[in-house]
């Protein structure tokens, strides 16, 4: 199995320090808030960064380096390392007209960090992040992870897998998941291709997941006729939930014209004459079907999107 890297992100109070205790190995939290209650009934090992924090989190980096019997390193959160590393930028550059200089300094130790944390070979890695919401030119919304200055767009890239914590309302009660796939609004990451849309807050469950073999490994493969694939494509298998989620959302959105004319424009976006032919469809193009009726359609996203 290989150790992995993980970022979750997520609005303040959703619980995101509270899913280091779905780790079942033995785990080392690094907090950098101080906002560990939620946690008080856990038996889990931390370190609360102290006097010169920036220091003392080199510190602990040169430590796990040298090797520990840790399983998971879990840091909350890179919001509050980045703003500490501004500070640090602000002391080393006072000058206002030094602006270069200190974003300088700023991107190459945030990016230095996160990298060492990304290369430990013998500690699985999740990181928590606050949320923050941008808009574009065309005021279309997305939500990426909070961390000052440009490199906040980019954080996907360092990371294995990156996911968004949200709630949704299911008969009456909050319901915490674990957002997989990215779409204009959320930005996501699995490069295992092995997860949900949405998961449920588990993390020991989904590292179970990814990082268990694959049912076809190892497998002889077979060449594919034309004739297969085209019998596939005519004759598909039942739906799934995510047909059913897609279709109800379809169905939701006829009720006015307006909606009618999003749906032809998404029917255009996919190459569509008409709605029947989902279940032929392949899983990531289904996925990102779905996330598409969703952006356009978020008020819509329920409880019957969420597998659990």
């Amino acid at each position: 199995s290989k150790n992995i890297s993980m970022l979750i992100y997520g609005p303040s109070g959703f619980g995101k320090t509270t899913l280091a205790g779905t780790l079942t190995g033995k785990t080392l939290i690094i907090s950098a808030e101080g906002g560990l209650l939620s946690l008080h009934n856990k038996e889990i090992d931390f370190i609360e960064l102290e006097g010169n924090k920036l220091d003392h989190l080199r510190k602990i980096m040169s430590w796990l380096v040298s090797g520990t019997d840790y399983e998971n390193i879990f840091v909350d959160s890179l919001t509050e390392i980045a703003e500490l590393i501004v500070t640090e930028a602000d002391i080393k550059y006072p000058d206002t007209r030094n602006g270069l200089q200190k974003w300088g300094h700023y991107n190459k130790v945030l990016k230095q960090f996160i990298k060492n944390l990304r290369d430990f070979n013998n500690y699985n890695v999740v990181v928590t992040c606050l949320q923050k919401t941008e808009k574009d030119e065309s005021s279309r919304r997305s939500n990426i992870p909070d961390v000052s200055g440009s490199l906040a767009g980019k954080l996907p890239q360092f990371f294995d897998f990156v996911f968004n914590l949200r709630i949704f309302n299911k008969e009456d009660k909050d319901v915490r998941a674990l957002m997989t796939t990215a779409s204009d609004a959320y930005t996501c990451k699995d490069r295992s291709g092995k997860l949900n849309m949405y998961e449920k807050p588990d993390l020991q469950m989904i590292l179970n997941s990814i990082q268990e073999p694959s049912s076809n490994e190892n497998v002889e493969q077979k060449p594919v006729k034309e004739q297969d694939t085209q019998t596939e494509i005519t004759n598909p298998s039942e739906s799934s939930p995510l047909d059913d989620s897609i279709k109800k959302i379809i169905g939701e959105m006829t009720d006015n014209f307006q909606n009618k004319i999003m749906l032809a424009q998404i029917k255009n976006e996919f190459s569509m004459p008409g709605f029947i032919e989902i279940k032929a469809m392949n899983e990531s193009d289904k996925k990102d079907l779905f996330m598409s009726l969703v952006d356009y359609k978020k008020d819509l996203i329920t409880t019957d999107q969420i597998p659990f």
